[in-house]
């Protein structure tokens, strides 16, 4: 009985090159399209800091995405520093994940209040949240809540209440719950 392997690209094949794709062709190999079905995956690690053994892994699709949402980057060790953003549009329900990640950390660790925006400021990958906070030098002086609501409107789109609001209320939505 012959067993057979599915192929994640057109080019795994040996008889089939890139150089059999012709240009502007709208065939593409299934590993550079998005959707939602499994695609194969790689582990990177981050090291954020060399002073320290702290580092990020991060299971990152192998194949090239069209996507442009931001990536929730968990440290290998959770208690040891808050999840990254990785760079891309920021959705309300991941930026949520963040923000109980970052509480569970502050309370593992047993930051006080004052100082835990200053910890946070130096934890962003983002390129947009980076520049806003090279911009705002003054943020180290707020309170986590107001520091967590400014950035939440710097990040999130301007109407991302009312958007997420009509999605939970929306009846097709009530059936998937």
């Amino acid at each position: 009985m012959e067993t057979h392997r599915a192929v994640a690209s057109l080019t795994e094949l040996p008889f089939f090159g890139e150089e059999h794709i012709p240009t502007g062709s709208p065939f593409q190999p299934l590993s550079t399209h998005c959707s939602s079905h499994h695609v194969p995956t790689q582990v990177l690690s981050l090291n954020y800091n060399s002073d320290s053994n702290s580092s990020f892994t991060y299971t990152m699709p192998s194949s090239t995405s069209n996507s442009d949402w931001a990536e929730l980057l968990i440290p290998s060790n959770p208690a040891s520093a808050p999840s990254r953003f990785s760079a891309g549009k920021i959705m309300p329900k991941k930026f949520h994940k963040w923000e109980q990640q970052v509480k569970s950390h502050f309370q593992t660790k047993v930051v006080p209040a004052a100082e835990q925006v200053g910890r946070l400021l130096n934890c962003f990958d983002h390129p947009q949240i980076v520049n806003w906070i090279e911009v705002n030098n003054n943020l180290v002086t707020l309170t986590y809540n107001d520091f967590l609501h400014k950035l939440c409107n710097v990040v999130l789109e301007k109407h991302w209440k009312d958007s997420h609001y009509r999605k939970l209320q929306s009846p097709h939505h009530a059936l998937t719950w």
